[in-house]
């Protein structure tokens, strides 16, 4: 036999699911507009994380917004690699309010210590890479030279 449990809920507590649902359906579905967004138009937009280090530092990697030209030359878009990689190996905290001299001195630390990954993706951004998270964790390592930190 079932038992209909259903019966003392109370019309508050019903309509108290029912927002809960609709609530969760358009978070989702804004969740979902989000993520289908270039990085260029989710920076352009506001639709970033501004608490989180790297996804300001990705924000450099975007176009400027007067020009259309990026904000950086591409050879410092290499920086977004060597943070990521921080990020995945090191496990830094990933909110501005801790970004300082202490994070800055970690991060390079690590890049003397660990050296640079040998990782060659394509086709991310300051928002995708993390799907290369496990190739970052588990790649072959090579030691910075002098010029290269130059």
């Amino acid at each position: 036999m079932i038992e209909d449990e259903t019966e003392n809920i109370t019309e508050e507590e019903m309509q108290n699911i029912a927002e809960g649902v609709y609530f969760d359906h358009l978070r989702s579905k804004e969740s979902s507009r989000i993520n289908s967004m270039t990085f260029n138009e989710r920076y352009k937009t506001g639709n970033y994380n501004k608490s989180n280090i790297f996804e300001l530092f990705g924000y450099c990697w975007s176009d400027n917004p007067k020009n259309g030209e990026p904000l950086i030359t591409g050879s410092y878009r290499s920086l977004i690699v060597q943070l990521n990689d921080y990020r995945f190996n090191a496990k830094p905290s990933e909110s501005v309010k801790d970004f300082g001299d202490d994070w800055i001195t970690s991060f390079l630390k690590y890049l003397i210590n660990k050296g640079y990954p040998l990782v060659h993706i394509r086709g991310y951004d300051s928002f995708t890479i993390v799907k290369y998270r496990g190739r970052f964790i588990k790649a072959e390592r090579v030691p910075y030279n002098e010029m290269s930190f130059q």
